[in-house]
C-alpha cells in the first residue's frame, strides 16, 4: 500500500534546499509576501501597514481574518519585523501579544471565542531560495487563554495553556504546489480548565501535564484545489502525515454538580500518534503505555476505584478511494496488561478464588477490499444505502482473549464470493478456515459454580454447547476447534456439519 510517507520527507527537503547554488538569498520583503501567499492559499487574510528602513522591513497593525463555512476569525497583532542580517537570512520577531477570536455564523446559538497568545524569548530565522523558505524557531514559553461569550453572555469557563521549551523547524515550498515540512518540540505543557458547564451547573476544574513532546508532518500541496472539498484534493494528488509522541504525563478532574461529587486522576509514561492520507488510503494509529486511573465520588461506594493498563495499541489502514481492484486493509486493537483494583474484586470474590492475572484483548485482522464509491466525497453519502464496497479477503493474524485464568486465542484466513450474495443472508459467500485454542475455561466455569455465580445446570449447558464447537487439545483443560467453511456453502466445525 502505497503512502505519503516521512521517510520521503528528507529528499524531497534536501532537494529543495539545495536545488541553486546558493540557499541563502532570501530578502525581508519576500518573506512577508510569502506569508501573504501561504495564507491566501489556505483561506485567509494577513494585511498591516508597512515601512522600510535600511535592512529592516516592519508591518504594523497586523489583521489575519478568515470566512470560514461556519465561523468567522479575525486576529490582531501590533506589529511584525522582518530584519536581513546581512548573510541573506531574515530574522523575524513578533510582538509578545496577538489576539484571535472566533464567531460562529448565525444560526443556533451565537458563540464568540477569544483566545489570548503570549510568547517570551522568541526567535526565528528564515532562510530561502527560489524553491522554498526555511523556518527556524525557538520560544522560551507560550501561553494561550480561551474564553467565550455564549448569546452575549460571557460563559463561566476559562481554558489556559502553556508551552515550555518550544522549538520547531519549518520548510515551506513556494508557488502554492509542493512539500510543506514540518517538525517541533516542546518540553512541557499543562493545560488548566475550570469554570461552570452552562447547560448542567456543574463546576469543574482540571488539569493535564505532558512532557517531552515530538511531533512532525508532511503535507504534499496541490494548485488550484478547493481546501473544502477533500476529495477532489485527494484526487489532484494532496498528501499528508504526521506523527505525535509524548513522555510522562499526568491528569486530575473535579465534578461538582449540586453537591453530587465526582474525581479522577491518573498518568501514563507516555505515548504516540499518527496519521496518513493519500488517494490511496486513510491511516491511523495511536498507542500507549503505563497508564494508570483512579475514580472517587459520591456515587462510587468506595474511596476509590482504580485500574491500570500496561499497553494499549490501535492501528486502522484502509482505501481512500473507489476503485475496481481489491486493496489491502488492515486493522489492531490491543489491550495488554488490564487490572482492577482489589476494591472491584472484592465485591464478588473476597476470598481471592478466581485468578486475579492481568487481562489481555486482542484483535489483529487484515485482508482486501475496495470502495464502490468515493468515500471522501459527501455526496457518497446518499448513496450508503446501497453497499459501499465489496470484502474480497480477510485474515484473522492473531486474536487473544485472556481473564481470569482463561484464554481464547485464534487465526484463520477466509476469501469471499461477491457474486454469492444469496448463500449466507446477503452477505458474500465465504470459503476458509479458522482455529481457536480455549484454555482454562473449565476450572474457571468450575469456580464460579463453587462461588454461586453460576448455577450448576447453567454451567451444564455451557459445557454441551461448546461441544458442539470444540473437542480436547493437548494439555489440561485445552479446548480446540477448527471452523471451516466451503466453497459451496457448508459450515464444518472439528469435521461435523453445521450448516
Amino acid at each position: 500500500m502505497k503512502h505519503f510517507s516521512t521517510t520521503a520527507a528528507g529528499a524531497i527537503c534536501a532537494s529543495l534546499l539545495c536545488s541553486t547554488a546558493s540557499f541563502a538569498e532570501v530578502s525581508a520583503a519576500q518573506v512577508w509576501q510569502d506569508w501573504q501567499l501561504m495564507s491566501e492559499r489556505f483561506g485567509y487574510t494577513i494585511t498591516g501597514t508597512e515601512s522600510a528602513s535600511g535592512d529592516t522591513l516592519t508591518v504594523s497593525d497586523v489583521e489575519l481574518t478568515a470566512e470560514l463555512p461556519e465561523v468567522t476569525l479575525h486576529g490582531a497583532l501590533d506589529s511584525i519585523t522582518f530584519r536581513e542580517n546581512g548573510d541573506g537570512t531574515v530574522t523575524v520577531t513578533m510582538a509578545p501579544d496577538y489576539t484571535q477570536s472566533f464567531t460562529s455564523a448565525e444560526t443556533g446559538e451565537k458563540v464568540d471565542m477569544t483566545m489570548q497568545m503570549h510568547q517570551s524569548g522568541m526567535e526565528m530565522l528564515v532562510d530561502g531560495n527560489e524553491n522554498a523558505m526555511s523556518y527556524d524557531v525557538r520560544t522560551d514559553e507560550m501561553t494561550m487563554d480561551i474564553a467565550a461569550v455564549v448569546d452575549g453572555e460571557p460563559a463561566d469557563m476559562k481554558i489556559a495553556m502553556a508551552f515550555g521549551g518550544m522549538s520547531g523547524k519549518y520548510l515551506i515550498s513556494r508557488g502554492g504546489t509542493g512539500p510543506i515540512a514540518a517538525e517541533g518540540a516542546a518540553e512541557t505543557l499543562r493545560i488548566t480548565m475550570n469554570g461552570t458547564d452552562p447547560e448542567s451547573g456543574a463546576k469543574i476544574d482540571g488539569t493535564w501535564n505532558l512532557s517531552d513532546m515530538t511531533g512532525s508532518t508532511l503535507t504534499q500541496m496541490v494548485a488550484d484545489a478547493d481546501p473544502t472539498d477533500l476529495n477532489a484534493m485527494l484526487q489532484a494528488g494532496f498528501a499528508a502525515n504526521g506523527n505525535f509522541a509524548y513522555g510522562a504525563s499526568d491528569f486530575s478532574l473535579s465534578v461538582d454538580e449540586k453537591g453530587e461529587q465526582f474525581m479522577a486522576s491518573g498518568q501514563s509514561q507516555g505515548g504516540s500518534a499518527s496519521f496518513a492520507i493519500s488517494k490511496e488510503s486513510l491511516n491511523y494509529a495511536a498507542s500507549q503505555r503505563g497508564f494508570e486511573i483512579a475514580l472517587s465520588g459520591s456515587e462510587i461506594p468506595f474511596p476509590q476505584v482504580t485500574a491500570q493498563l500496561g499497553e494499549l495499541d490501535f492501528n486502522i489502514t484502509i482505501p481512500a478511494s473507489k476503485s475496481d481492484a481489491p486493496q489491502d486493509f488492515a486493522m489492531l486493537t490491543s489491550f495488554k496488561g488490564l487490572n482492577v483494583g482489589n476494591e472491584i474484586w472484592s465485591m464478588f470474590d473476597p476470598a481471592g478464588m478466581i485468578p486475579r492475572d492481568p487481562a489481555n484483548l486482542v484483535l489483529d485482522l487484515a485482508g482486501t477490499g475496495n470502495w464502490l464509491v468515493d468515500i471522501m466525497d459527501p455526496a457518497s453519502a446518499e448513496s450508503m444505502d446501497k453497499q459501499p464496497g465489496e470484502l474480497h479477503s480477510l485474515t484473522l493474524k492473531d486474536m487473544e482473549l485472556s481473564v481470569a485464568g482463561a484464554s481464547l486465542t485464534g487465526k484463520g484466513a477466509f476469501t469471499f464470493d461477491n457474486n454469492d450474495l444469496e448463500s449466507f443472508d446477503g452477505m458474500p459467500a465465504p470459503s476458509g478456515q479458522a482455529d481457536f485454542t480455549l484454555t482454562g475455561a473449565n476450572k474457571l466455569l468450575d469456580t464460579l459454580v463453587n462461588m454461586g455465580l453460576v448455577p450448576e445446570d447453567q454451567a451444564q449447558g455451557m459445557r454441551m454447547m461448546t461441544g458442539m464447537f470444540a473437542r480436547p487439545g493437548e494439555g489440561e483443560d485445552t479446548l480446540v476447534s477448527e471452523i471451516v467453511v466451503t466453497e459451496d456453502g457448508q459450515v464444518l466445525a472439528n469435521g461435523q456439519r453445521l450448516k
